[in-house]
């Protein structure tokens, strides 16, 4: 399976399962997104819990891309950051003002880790929003 994360906000429950979808309103300005990034073990078979934190020694940039829901259509992307101390893995990333405001109802992201030296790990779960307009 490779990379996963658990996701922690106002919108969600935590762990986040493959069938979890985060709810957000366009135009809301301090949406933000605490992401624990984990290393899943390939066979599935053990509890969230005992998944061990992904190692971010080295670490020097995070980004999150977005798409619509099982589609190519790539909707953008914006950088996050490590909250100290990186021994907890754990990212947070705000979204940019508008960035919301033109995009299809479901929408996915996959949260992108580089290393210094150019590597790259990707989550493997995709974290998943339902986007709805504001009344004004």
């Amino acid at each position: 399976m490779g990379n996963n994360f658990n996701s922690f906000s106002p919108n969600s429950v935590s762990p986040i399962n493959d069938d979890d979808v985060l709810c957000v309103v366009a135009g809301d300005e301090l949406i933000e997104l605490s992401i624990i990034l984990k290393d899943v073990p390939c066979d599935d078979s053990t509890s969230t819990d005992d998944w061990e934190l992904l190692n971010l020694s080295g670490f020097e940039s995070c980004a999150l891309y977005f798409r619509e829901t099982e589609s190519q259509l790539f909707i953008g992307s914006f950088p996050g950051y490590v909250e100290p101390p990186i021994e907890n893995s754990h990212i947070i990333a705000q979204f940019p003002q508008d960035f919301l405001d033109d995009v299809p109802e479901y929408i996915e992201c996959e949260v992108e880790v580089t290393y210094v030296g150019g590597k790259v790990t990707t989550a493997w779960n995709i974290i998943k929003f339902r986007v709805r307009s504001d009344f004004n």
